[in-house]
């Protein structure tokens, strides 16, 4: 009897993943309190398999992806205490953020819509972001939504963001 089925499968997937059919990727534990743990996607030889064509979703952007919903599944807990909820949540998506930034337009990483109709822009900021790209991204957001709502892949990240934006 499988007395932890939880294990065996996290080693089935780990099978899956030496074999190519899936990508493990480690997220770290947020700044906060959220735990880490392993993201899979599937790998070349799995897509092969199935006739998918990937799309080019990397494990760094999937990280970057998880930390931005973490992000905003904060701010859903902090409006629920204070009696408000997201009213509508928009991801970045490829096409359209590309375009965005080809017009010279930043574009977060999320943006929710509150109840109350004010806005917040959502910007998982890692270490490879300059001063420079945080302090335009920052000045650019705080022109067109209610709020930014920053969150980073470190405390010294965190520290950093504060430093450059002010917020």
């Amino acid at each position: 009897k499988n007395t932890n089925p939880e294990r065996a499968a996290v080693r089935r997937l780990d099978e899956l993943a030496r074999a190519g059919y899936l990508h493990a990727a480690s997220i770290a534990p947020s700044p906060s309190k959220e735990p880490g743990g392993r993201v899979y996607m599937l790998g070349a030889t799995g897509a092969a398999a199935v006739g998918v064509r990937l799309t080019g979703v990397t494990p760094k952007r999937m990280h970057h992806h998880i930390q931005t919903l973490r992000t905003v599944d904060q701010l859903r807990e902090e409006l629920e205490k204070n009696g408000r909820s997201i009213a509508k949540l928009e991801l970045e998506r490829g096409e359209m953020a590309s375009h965005e930034r080809n017009l010279g337009r930043h574009v977060p990483d999320a943006i929710v819509t509150v109840d109350d109709g004010s806005t917040v822009a959502v910007e998982y900021v890692s270490t490879d972001y300059t001063d420079r790209m945080i302090a335009e991204k920052g000045a650019y957001f705080v022109e067109r939504y209610t709020q930014v709502r920053w969150s980073a892949n470190s405390v010294a990240t965190q520290t950093r963001v504060k430093r450059v934006t002010n917020q």
